[in-house]
């Protein structure tokens, strides 16, 4: 009954899919979200309903989406395929950290625990694939306009971490929770290409097979992104 495809299937019943893996409080959570926007479409006159409705259908395809990823991380563990972690002691951020330093004290510690015990990190940091260039969004945005099919994007959100001798690449599920860990001696890895935009930096990386990574950071992290370029750009041991 915990099978993706079934969790899905009683998700139809906003929250039900949630309590059958064991999540009441959020079951609830979003029985009664869904049912306060579904109760606004009937709402008398025009701007309430329309927008309930809109919101009602983000919510009721969310808590469905959120269950069955739940039930895919439950099916993985189930077949020994889950991460394993192990406690990470680290020396907390400073009082005065900024923002964008708890990010990255929070994005080391989610890559050392999936390391082995002892193994140091260069450098962590948390990315987004999948996110379109400017260019790439506008010719998106033509197509559409022209009726022309447009490509898929998923936008996902990844862990990049250097250890002495590998580059690391923890992916995610659409939640944000560890699904994938790689693992690629350094010697193998090489930039291609890194651009600096307004928001964030491009960054894409060849590991050396495959269709290379291509991988935006904020620009908060800019300072580490740039530590990143450089030990990427290091001519590489014959």
């Amino acid at each position: 009954m915990k099978k993706p495809w079934a969790i899905a299937l009683v998700s139809i019943v906003p929250g039900l899919g949630l309590v059958i893996l064991g999540e009441p409080g959020k079951g609830l959570g979003a029985f009664v979200l869904t049912a306060l926007f579904l109760a606004g479409t009937f709402v008398p006159g025009e701007t309430v309903p329309a927008t309930s409705f809109a919101f009602f259908l983000i919510a009721w395809i969310v808590q469905g989406y959120y269950a069955v990823v739940i039930a895919q991380r439950l099916l993985r563990a189930q077949a020994g395929l889950a991460l394993p972690e192990r406690p990470v002691s680290i020396a907390p951020p400073s009082p005065g950290a900024s923002s964008a330093q708890k990010a990255l004290h929070k994005t080391k510690v989610t890559v050392l625990k999936l390391l082995p015990p002892g193994e140091q990190l260069e450098l962590a940091l948390q990315g987004t694939t999948g996110m379109a260039s400017t260019g790439e969004a506008l010719l998106d945005l033509a197509g559409a306009a022209s009726g022309v099919p447009t490509t898929l994007r998923q936008m996902r959100q990844v862990y990049l971490g250097i250890t002495r001798h590998d580059f690391v690449l923890v992916n995610t599920d659409a939640f944000g929770a560890p699904s994938e860990l790689k693992r690629i001696s350094l010697a193998r890895v090489s930039l291609v290409k890194a651009a600096e935009g307004l928001l964030s930096d491009e960054l894409v990386v060849d590991l050396g097979e495959g269709k290379p990574l291509q991988v935006a950071i904020g620009k908060a992290f800019r300072e580490v992104t740039r530590e990143l370029i450089g030990l990427l750009s290091q001519p590489k041991a014959s």
